[in-house]
């Protein structure tokens, strides 16, 4: 990525824009093929999945590697919640719950019979939880609550005539939610009274996700997405650019929630929901869970024992140049820029560079850490250079590479507008035309009336020199340019440009081929006309200014330059009406 500033004084205002670029996501190796039904991460670098044929899988290094735990069972395993690194639960098939307290090096099972098969489990700590699941036989819905860890298990009462518990999620020992396949019901008792959840959509509701207290969402059928801020008494759908069926919903901030599904979706939010990105997976898999340790590490999986974790963009921007327009040379000056994290994932670290063309002239270690979203001011130092100079920025850190070139002329300089070297070359009574740069002020100790103009138009007739005195406020250079007069190659002619198709246009004698450029020029030194690729056929100067107006009769001056020769041809010409 490549930004371009001209350089001033100046500063951007920063604001607090949101990112909305596209977050891909990479494949990790389980090691495993069966269907992973859940991930749970407790932190960047512990996380566990679950699934089918009694698959427990661990990480301690954020999904680099996985390694396979001994379960005890062979059926599937639906649902993982974890209190710390250490200890946490498994439910599944069989009315299977498994219990570690040593990080899964070993796993204890309670089982509360054959029929039935547990899909959530949601523990409010260590002690007190709740699993939801079905019993097999009857097909109606069960729920099962613990007050000691998970040693035993008593039933709760079950909302309405729900016929199996996709998600339950309670907020503390009292307030929660349970959902089937149709209905979604809320308790303020502990379950032993259930009142219906009113949502604004007909869709089909799979999962539910609090916060807190107040503030969650909910997900399901036709791509929809529903949140609350009051606790769950009112919903509001929040528009999502997908169709599919939607499963898992994991909340790393109130700004970032992250949301996977069936072919392989994923969508997620960085603005608490007002918009929903489509991610890139590159999977058509249906991906059933997915767990955050926060906005930037996040992880899903599903069939095939895929699990994939997200690939952030990071994404550095130089937003503003702080520093002098131009310097006197050999000064040293500071440098500073504006910054801004302009991705999705922490900037951490890296090296600034200045360069002056092909030298580094400064370098900078950056040790910050910047949040995406967040801006920062950096001094990168004192830099001095010796000559005109197009100085350029490089970063380089956290796989970024940022180049910024600063297009600032640091040194004071003049140049001739046309003619880049000394001796300038015109015809007797010709335009000298000068132009001097980098300075706050100038002073022509031989050129016009208005000495200390930056632009000079003299008419000369002699060989003489013109010099140029640069001032900035710390430094004064001087700049001197010979003008010799030369009529070997000036062409004196006339035309009548009157449209009687006989001598109608300036034809020019010994024109180079090629590329050129030819100005025309006033007795004043004022430009009348510029014209590119003149050929003197289908490309000439017919007497008329930039604005198609017809000149008044008098000489006019011209000047050609080429690209590999600069000037080569100066000549006058008078017009006859």
């Amino acid at each position: 990525m490549k930004h371009i500033f001209k350089i001033g004084f100046f500063v951007f205002c920063f604001s607090g824009v949101n990112s909305f670029s596209q977050p891909e996501w990479i494949e990790q190796n389980s090691g495993v093929t069966s269907y992973l039904l859940d991930v749970e991460f407790i932190n960047e670098n512990t996380g566990y999945a679950v699934g089918m044929d009694g698959v427990i899988l661990k990480t301690t290094n954020g999904g680099t590697t996985w390694g396979a735990q001994t379960s005890g069972v062979v059926f599937d395993l639906w649902d993982a919640h974890f209190y710390n690194e250490l200890t946490g639960w498994v439910c599944g098939a069989n009315g299977v719950i498994l219990k570690t307290v040593n990080g899964g090096a070993n796993w204890t099972m309670t089982t509360l019979g054959t029929p039935f098969e547990f899909h959530q489990i949601n523990m409010l700590g260590s002690i007190a939880g709740l699993v939801g699941g079905k019993n097999t036989s009857t097909g109606y819905a069960v729920i099962y609550y613990t007050t000691d860890g998970g040693n035993t298990w008593n039933p709760y009462t079950t909302p309405g005539l729900m016929y199996d518990i996709l998600d339950i999620e309670f907020i503390n020992g009292t307030t929660g939610f349970a959902m089937d396949y149709s209905d979604i019901y809320y308790t303020e008792t502990s379950g032993s009274s259930w009142t219906p959840v009113t949502v604004p959509t007909t869709a089909q509701m799979n999962r539910i996700e609090m916060y807190d207290a107040n503030k969650g969402w909910m997900c399901g059928g036709n791509g929809t997405v529903l949140y609350t801020s009051d606790g769950g008494t009112n919903w509001v759908q929040q528009p999502t650019p997908v169709t599919s069926t939607l499963w898992g919903i994991t909340i790393a901030d109130l700004e970032h929630v992250f949301i996977s599904g069936a072919v392989g979706t994923i969508i997620s939010t960085n603005d608490g929901g007002s918009t929903w990105i489509e991610n890139i997976t590159g999977i058509d898999d249906t991906l059933p869970s997915i767990s955050s340790a926060d906005a930037f590490n996040v992880w899903s999986c599903g069939t095939d024992g895929k699990i994939l974790k997200l690939a952030p963009e990071k994404d550095l921007e130089l937003m503003s140049y702080n520093g002098p327009s131009s310097s006197c040379p050999g000064t040293p000056f500071y440098i500073s820029v504006g910054i801004k994290n302009m991705g999705l994932a922490p900037i951490d670290g890296g090296t600034f560079t200045v360069l002056n063309g092909i030298t580094t002239v400064l370098t900078y270690p950056y040790s910050g850490y910047l949040l995406p979203g967040n801006d920062e001011v950096i001094n990168l130092g004192q830099v001095s250079v010796n000559s005109t100079s197009i100085l350029t920025i490089n970063y380089s850190g956290d796989d970024i590479t940022t180049n910024n070139s600063l297009l600032q002329p640091i040194a004071l300089y003049s140049d001739q507008e046309y003619g880049t070297t000394s001796p300038l070359y015109v015809c007797a009574g010709g335009i000298a035309s000068f132009h001097a740069y980098g300075g706050n002020s100038y002073y022509w100790l031989n050129a016009s009336a208005d000495s200390s103009a930056q632009y000079q138009n003299v008419e000369v007739y002699n060989n003489q020199n013109f010099v140029v005195e640069i001032k900035q406020s710390t430094c004064t250079i001087m700049d001197t340019v010979e003008v010799i007069i030369d009529n070997g190659d000036c062409k004196t002619t006339a035309f009548s440009p009157n449209g009687d198709g006989k001598n109608d246009y300036l034809y020019i004698e010994n024109l180079p081929a090629g590329e050129n450029e030819v100005v025309i020029f006033n007795r004043w030194g004022d430009q009348i006309i510029h014209v590119t690729n003149y050929d003197n056929f289908n490309v000439y100067w017919d007497g008329k200014d930039l604005s198609d107006k017809s000149v008044v009769e008098g000489v006019y001056y011209y000047t050609v330059e080429t690209p590999s020769q600069g000037p080569v041809l100066h000549g006058w010409v008078q017009i006859l009406r």
